[in-house]
């Protein structure tokens, strides 16, 4: 495709995101729910099919009177003049475009991204380059093909070409490039790990960064509050307060900004605890797209909830909800033996990847299901094993849970409810292996 149709398809989505915004601006007394449906990419994608339709009246939905000035008519300037045969073929291509994109938009929001026409700008050609193969991305060399392509690279988990690709697209000002670099330094993937560097250079662009940056600096706050408490308390509760501050400002964008919340408000880490405030985050989570928030609200916390037909949460404040959310909280203790192995995929992704909500706890469920007909209603995960092991010639971390507590529900209504802790033959279900250079998941209980 050449210079020209990309310039005229990033024109096009920046007038269509102009001007969904300008209408949600125009509902003063809309929902919440409304607001966010909205401010969706769905809602973009409705008014460029209605503009095919008005088209053909010889008429445009880029027009709005008595504001000259708007973005929305100084940018559909741009194309006023286009046969109206090659202005359907545009409209279409954009049309695909959008909707391929809208699969990266489960759980996030990206019109409450938008603070500014830069950012409008950045989200046009994000989605073009989004639709572009690998290939098509090599070959280029402008900030978002870099960009773009370290994306695709780091989704593969091959980290050390997507953090290359993530530093150059940063030298070249991007800024979304900046905090995903930053957040490879932090973790590790890719480089060499360096949390203070990652959270001095956040920390100095973070108004700047963008939405996506302060949630990733929000995340940083939190691992670090995480990591202190043990032997810092005072700098561990200054962490959190940071991390909630991040996560407030970002909490319409990201599914990812509610989930933390939750948990926060759930645990009343340095913020009031309440339940009540919890909900209503995983809850906004949930409208979001995010599976991992009903995960685990209806699968490790069901016999708290229940899901009726109106789709609400019921919680009984009378219960403790203290409990350990995440499975893999800590470290292993053979970390630095473990870390000798010079692998794509390190063992704290390795982690990252077995805890993901279908991997290991949903087969996990299945199997507890198939093999003893009993509901899981929560699961935490106290101790685990990790080894380096090989099979058919390829190395797998594998990852082995050995103790942990247990509660579900027996019966043919589910009414018996039962608690107690992970035993020898239950944790012989809690094994999988994970491949240390691409990072495929494999379920591996023992037989």
């Amino acid at each position: 495709m050449d210079d020209i149709n990309i310039k005229n398809e990033a024109i096009l989505i920046q007038v269509v995101l102009c001007y969904v915004l300008a209408m949600s601006e125009q509902r003063e007394n809309a929902s919440t729910e409304e607001r966010r449906e909205d401010m969706s990419i769905k809602k973009c994608i409705e008014i460029l099919k209605k503009e095919l339709y008005e088209i053909e009246k010889e008429g445009t939905y880029f027009y709005l009177e008595g504001v000259e000035e708007h973005p929305v008519n100084q940018l559909f300037k741009n194309l006023k003049d286009m046969d109206k045969e090659e202005y359907k073929i545009l409209l279409k291509n954009v049309l695909l475009k959008i909707g391929a994109y809208s699969e990266v938009c489960k759980t996030i929001s990206p019109l409450n991204t938008l603070s500014s026409m830069e950012d409008i700008e950045d989200l046009a050609y994000e989605i073009i380059y989004y639709n572009k193969s690998i290939e098509q991305l090599e070959e280029e060399d402008s900030k978002y093909a870099k960009y773009e392509l370290g994306r695709k690279y780091y989704s593969m988990y091959m980290d050390k070409e997507a953090f290359e690709l993530f530093v150059e697209a940063d030298n070249m000002g991007y800024k979304k490039a900046k905090a995903k670099k930053c957040e490879c330094l932090f973790w590790g993937y890719g480089t060499e790990k360096n949390q203070k560097v990652a959270l001095e250079e956040l920390e100095e662009e973070k108004n700047t960064l963008g939405f996506e940056g302060i949630l990733i600096l929000g995340q940083m706050y939190y691992r670090l509050a995480k990591e202190q408490e043990k032997y810092n308390f005072e700098e561990s509760n200054e962490n959190y307060k940071k991390a909630y501050e991040a996560f407030k400002k970002c909490e319409d964008c990201f599914a990812d900004a509610n989930y933390y919340l939750g948990i926060m408000h759930l645990r009343g880490e340095e913020v009031e605890r309440s339940k009540k405030e919890a909900l209503k985050q995983f809850e906004d989570a949930i409208k979001m797209g995010d599976t991992y928030s009903f995960e685990f609200l209806i699968k490790e916390f069901g016999h708290l909830y229940e899901w009726n037909i109106k789709k609400k949460y019921y919680v009984d404040d009378s219960l403790d909800m203290n409990m350990n959310i995440e499975l893999f909280e800590d470290e292993p203790k053979n970390i630095d033996e473990l870390n000798q192995h010079k692998y794509k995929i390190s063992v704290r992704r390795a982690l990252e990847i077995a805890n993901k909500a279908e991997t290991l706890k949903t087969d996990f469920y299945k199997k507890y299901w198939q093999e003893r007909k009993e509901f899981i209603t929560y699961l935490e995960f106290k101790d685990k094993k990790i080894d380096y092991i090989e099979l058919n010639n390829r190395g797998y971390w594998q990852i082995q849970v050995t103790f942990g507590r247990i509660s579900g529900r027996r019966g043919k209504e589910g009414k018996t409810w039962w608690d107690g802790f992970i035993d020898e033959e239950t944790s012989k279900l809690l094994r999988c292996l994970i491949d240390v250079e691409t990072g495929e998941y494999i379920y591996y209980p023992y037989n």
